[in-house]
């Protein structure tokens, strides 16, 4: 008699409320509406790894995916700050690794809890981008219960830089968003 070959496991993932919900890993609908909570964004999104064995749209897709640029560590797991790395400014490779405090990535840095929805998106309710960083209405604005102090921090009336991690150019005052 054969052995039952396991499926991926399910996974508990975060919801809105502080519960967690039993999200099934086969689950081929990248439509969930659990994948567009701000929990599932910050905790899971692009952390989580795929289990689709079949070519898709890894774009679409909130799970990670190997060498995928939008692939993050899991701030659940990894410590780090919503501050942009130093290192990988500089060099686009950080000596610390896994254990660096800093945000590696343009997707660590805004889906990071201190900086998620805490802005609002200058295309508000008008916005087409499938996944946005910012809030569209004052209703889905944050308030972070973490302050973000660093030298690098964005400054009143300067703006802010939606890739912290692009090459330094002069600042002007309009907001870099798109």
């Amino acid at each position: 008699m054969a052995a039952a070959v396991a499926g991926p496991p399910a996974l508990i993932v975060p919801t809105e409320g502080g519960q967690n919900a039993l999200l099934d890993a086969d689950d081929a609908s990248d439509n969930n509406p659990l994948y567009k909570q701000d929990q599932f964004r910050m905790y899971c999104l692009k952390v989580l790894p795929c289990s689709k064995r079949y070519c898709h749209d890894w774009t679409t897709c909130p799970f990670a995916h190997p060498a995928e640029k939008a692939k993050r560590r899991d701030p659940r797991i990894y410590t780090y700050t919503g501050v942009a790395c130093p290192e990988m400014k500089k060099n686009n490779h950080c000596p610390a690794g896994d254990k660096c405090v800093y945000a590696h990535s343009v997707w660590e840095y805004w889906l990071h809890s201190s900086r998620y929805r805490t802005q609002l998106c200058n295309d508000g309710v008008s916005c087409k981008r499938k996944i946005c960083f910012f809030a569209h209405t004052l209703e889905e604005l944050r308030v972070s219960s973490v302050k973000v102090l660093h030298p690098e921090a964005e400054r009143p009336g300067e703006g802010f830089e939606l890739d912290p991690f692009a090459p330094s150019a002069p600042s002007n005052s309009s907001n870099a968003q798109g």
